[in-house]
């Protein structure tokens, strides 16, 4: 399947070639083609000339389109779909080190612990430890990194949550970065503390986590980053993506576009630069300027900022309190002034914000009317990723903003999570989808892994 088919497939039905045009050069004939066009829903054949999708339809009229030494693949009855765009991934060098091998996505703290001792028994000394967790685990009082370090020996050790946004690391972890015992936080995330002092516990929050990581996958040599790439592209295709828009926290927006002229990727890449600073500041620390389309296949376009956290941690930031833990209300990652900085910022270079609860969402719609409303904003088609708390009282005006919303199926498996966080009012209002297609606002999927 050709890497361009969406966007052909959406719009081709029956059609015959003008005279003037070249023949094509592959045909894929017997087939029960989906061409995501409501007039034609099925076809049989596909004519395609180089990367173009020239003609679909009926066998004899797409065999017209035939050139000659033209290559013929008898599709055997099977389904053909248009490629699949994977409109939200994180994609990167994998952190090195030994694999911790927990049980299922909430392991107990004591069972983490236990997982890091096996692991570490079997790494080679010295070398350092890597593993995902829960959320179960993480809010342990007890995880800290004197835990890690004593289950460990004292090596680099980092876990993340399978959420993406928190972390706990090891004494040599936070040495090895530079982190101080009583670091400052950094722009847009916090770190954890023992108890009733400024001493990092070894916990890291949003951007403090993922600034973290990005050192660490930085340091990935180049050949295993490039079989990274090749993994996770192999994956895609199993699954029928032939184009995914990475939001790039995995490595700097230079660095992760040289790496994909390394790998010669064989799906259509969008990068997305994600910073790691405060959206006011003038300078997003990305490293040079790189060209919007450095190779055939890669696109660099937009700029994503990350303005709350999840309700997994109960960091989604709501107009409404959580029924657990009661009385909070989730927390922005940015001061309502940068938020504004970074809106103000989505010029030409379309703009991407994580907004999941409904405060930050409206927040968000506030700011864009302050900065020009519908005139400004509905051609820029501002982009909110996952948008969870987008609550009918909001709808009308994301609409008439021309807000795009993003959406990742995955979010739909922790309906026992929400029911615990929200308040059953919240709750039955909270991750809107066919309402929004209904209401015209345009919705896409993505995978965010």
């Amino acid at each position: 399947m050709k890497a361009g088919l969406l966007a052909a497939l959406a719009t081709l039905a029956v059609a015959a070639r003008g005279s003037a045009a070249p023949p094509a050069d592959l045909l894929l004939l017997n087939g029960k083609v989906f061409t995501a066009d409501p007039a034609h829903p099925w076809a049989q054949a596909i004519a395609i000339r180089g990367e173009r999708i020239v003609a679909v339809g009926e066998r004899a009229a797409v065999e017209r389109e035939a050139g000659r030494g033209v290559r013929r693949l008898d599709l055997g009855g099977r389904v053909v779909i248009p490629g699949i765009n994977d409109a939200h991934a994180h994609v990167g060098p994998e952190l090195p080190g030994t694999p911790i091998a927990v049980k299922g996505m909430e392991p107990s703290f004591d069972d983490v612990l236990a997982a890091v001792r096996e692991a570490a028994a079997a790494a080679p000394a010295g070398g350092s430890l890597k593993g995902e967790v829960g959320w179960t685990a993480l809010s342990d009082p007890r995880a800290t990194r004197a835990a890690l370090d004593e289950a460990a020996g004292g090596r680099p050790v980092v876990l993340e949550c399978w959420t993406g946004h928190d972390g706990l690391v090891s004494s040599a972890v936070l040495r090895a970065a530079g982190i101080g015992e009583e670091s400052w936080n950094p722009p847009g995330g916090f770190y954890g503390h023992l108890t009733g002092t400024r001493t990092l516990s070894g916990a890291l929050h949003e951007y403090a986590l993922w600034r973290l990581t990005r050192r660490l996958r930085s340091e990935v040599p180049a050949e295993q980053a490039v079989r990274d790439v090749h993994a996770f592209e192999q994956q895609a295709l199993r699954f029928g993506i032939t184009s995914v828009q990475d939001m790039s926290n995995a490595l700097r927006r230079d660095a992760f576009v040289r790496l994909l002229a390394q790998a010669r990727p064989i799906l259509r890449w969008r990068v997305i630069t994600f910073p790691m600073v405060e959206p006011s500041q003038p300078d997003l620390d990305e490293g040079p300027e790189v060209p919007a389309h450095p190779t055939p296949l890669v696109t660099v376009s937009g700029t994503k900022w990350i303005l709350d956290g999840t309700p997994v941690e109960a960091r989604a930031l709501m107009r409404d309190a959580y029924a657990d833990p009661a009385g909070r209300y989730g927390q922005g990652n940015f001061r309502p002034e940068a938020v504004l900085a970074a809106i103000r910022r989505g010029g030409a270079d379309p703009l991407l914000l994580h907004a999941v609860g409904d405060r930050i969402i409206a927040q968000v719609i506030a700011s864009m009317q302050q900065l020009g409303g519908e005139a400004t904003w509905r051609p820029r088609r501002l982009r909110i990723e996952h948008g969870d708390g987008l609550m009918p009282d909001l709808v009308d005006s994301a609409r008439r903003l021309g807000i795009v919303v993003v959406q990742n199926p995955s979010h739909f498996t922790i309906g026992d999570v929400l029911s615990r966080r929200y308040k059953p009012e919240v709750r039955a209002r909270f991750q809107p989808l066919r309402s929004l297609i209904a209401a015209g606002i345009p919705l896409a999927l993505g995978s965010d892994g």
